[in-house]
């Protein structure tokens, strides 16, 4: 009974097998199963993303240009002030004297032109006289522009408008040539400098339109353009320098915020398939496209930009074709597919 046993069990196991064969045929003859989908035209944009510190679209460092006393301040702390505005008046007593002095020199050397022009109408001096009279009221007209801007040199104006910042100043105050008062921003518009792949070049122009966003604000977005695209390519990193500028009218961004920006290229009619749908074998790109009698035949596309889950295909396939979706990494060239159920598992 013992040499039996093996040869029943044997007896049973070619029984099952040959009643599961049938099925394992007809599930070969069906095709593996996948999901489709048709490749089709649509509006396409690219998005680019970058980030990048922002700056004040105008900013200064005041500092002074002369030595001297504070005489007068007028900075109020993070307070907005006007172009032109008079910010540190600085002890020029010395320098208005020497400009008073060339104020005298010069009225003289112009009452000593006239007598001079008598003179010579006369004929009692030479034009050689004459023209050394000239050339020294030349000389002191000269003298007396200089004393004047000497004398404005004690005083720091706002040279645009913007917001001043921190400082240590204070009345009566002694500093030197150079020293750094405070600074000055203009934070109405922003400026953001950036890079992106020399690759998006062809994409790029001015006043392209995109947005920002700081980790301040995270639901909010703020607009802005592209205003500058640089001459050259980085060798280096083989990027190409940008920047942008950005409204800032509700004042809400600062100089020194990391923001991360979204540039929006302009739409175009392309043809696209779902990402998953591409596969590839080492630079070579490729789909499944399937026939009317289900084969599967693998084409090799040329795949442009994409965006989210959709790739744009450049060449390669024709609107209306069925690719596969879903299930490319079971297949082979040449494979037979079908539609999987929908709750066939892929």
């Amino acid at each position: 009974m013992n040499t039996r046993h093996p040869s029943l069990l044997l007896q049973l196991w070619l029984t099952g097998l040959l009643l599961l064969l049938p099925g394992l045929s007809l599930h070969a003859q069906q095709g593996v199963a996948v999901t489709l989908t048709e490749v089709r035209q649509q509006t396409f944009s690219q998005q680019l993303h970058a980030s990048g510190t922002l700056r004040a679209w105008q900013s200064t460092d005041l500092r002074t240009q002369v030595s001297g006393r504070i005489v007068a301040l007028h900075l109020p702390e993070g307070e907005w002030v006007e172009q032109g505005q008079l910010l540190v008046q600085l002890d020029d007593r010395e320098a208005r004297a020497r400009l008073q002095q060339a104020e005298i020199h010069l009225r003289e050397a112009e009452r000593q032109l006239q007598r001079f022009n008598q003179l010579h109408q006369n004929q009692s001096i030479s034009r050689d006289q004459l023209d050394a009279q000239q050339a020294n009221v030349e000389n002191a007209r000269a003298q007396l522009l200089a004393n004047q801007a000497e004398v404005e040199r004690y005083r720091i104006l706002a040279p645009f408008s913007g917001f001043l910042g921190q400082h240590q100043a204070t009345p009566g105050m002694l500093l030197d040539s150079g020293s750094l008062i405070t600074t000055l921003d203009d934070t109405r518009q922003m400026r953001i400098d950036f890079a992106l792949s020399e690759r998006h070049l062809p994409l790029l122009h001015t006043g392209l339109e995109l947005q920002a966003r700081s980790s301040s604000w995270p639901e909010q977005a703020f607009k802005g353009q592209v205003s500058f695209i640089g001459t050259r390519i980085d060798p280096t990193t083989r990027n190409l320098p940008l920047q942008a500028r950005l409204d800032n009218s509700a004042g809400l961004l600062r100089p020194g915020m990391l923001v991360t920006l979204t540039l929006e290229t302009a739409s175009r009619q392309a043809l696209v398939v779902p990402t998953r749908s591409l596969t590839f074998r080492g630079q070579e790109k490729a789909v499944f496209v399937v026939n009317e009698q289900g084969i599967a035949q693998r084409r090799i596309v040329e795949v442009g930009a994409t965006r989210g889950e959709q790739a744009e295909i450049l060449s390669g396939l024709k609107a209306g074709e069925q690719v596969v979706d879903q299930g490319v990494v079971k297949l082979r060239d040449g494979l037979r597919v079908r539609a999987a159920a929908p709750d066939e598992q892929v």
